[in-house]
């Protein structure tokens, strides 16, 4: 009888130990190795994204020669709020499907003068500008600008 209750000791034990390492397994390398494998996922999904916004970069720079995205209106809109001249605006009006107009009230001589410079940056073209001198550096302007598109 020794004999036999030795063997099954001989076999039990080596088949625990082999239970606990599978139960070992199934608890955490199998949710790691899982865990690996979305990540892997959501890594090859940011690549994509870094691919396509690298090329969007590298697209809007050459763009940025040819026109700005929008209309001509909003971009007279846009530029005049980043030079801070918006307030001095008094009428924007489409002149055709190229061009705008823009007029001025009161206006520093020197604020409009950098808006004129900075609008070939993005596309615009100044056809024609009309400046009249009013007291302390102070200016009323039209503007005719071109699209180039």
């Amino acid at each position: 009888m020794k004999t036999l209750i030795f063997t099954h000791k001989n076999i039990l034990v080596p088949l625990v130990v082999l239970l606990l390492f599978a139960a070992l397994y199934l608890v955490h390398v199998g949710p790691v190795r899982r865990a690996i494998g979305r990540r892997a996922e959501t890594a090859r999904r940011l690549e994509v994204d870094l691919a396509w916004m690298k090329n969007a970069v590298a697209s809007r720079g050459r763009e940025k020669t040819v026109m700005a995205s929008g209309s001509l209106l909003t971009l007279v809109d846009r530029s005049v709020g980043e030079a801070g001249i918006r307030t001095a605006v008094t009428r924007v009006a489409a002149d055709g499907d190229k061009s705008v107009r823009v007029w001025f009230g009161e206006v520093r001589f020197a604020a409009l003068a950098a808006w004129l410079a900075r609008v070939g940056k993005i596309g615009l073209v100044v056809r024609a500008c009309r400046v009249n001198e009013q007291d302390g550096g102070m200016v009323k302007a039209e503007v005719r600008l071109l699209g180039q598109r």
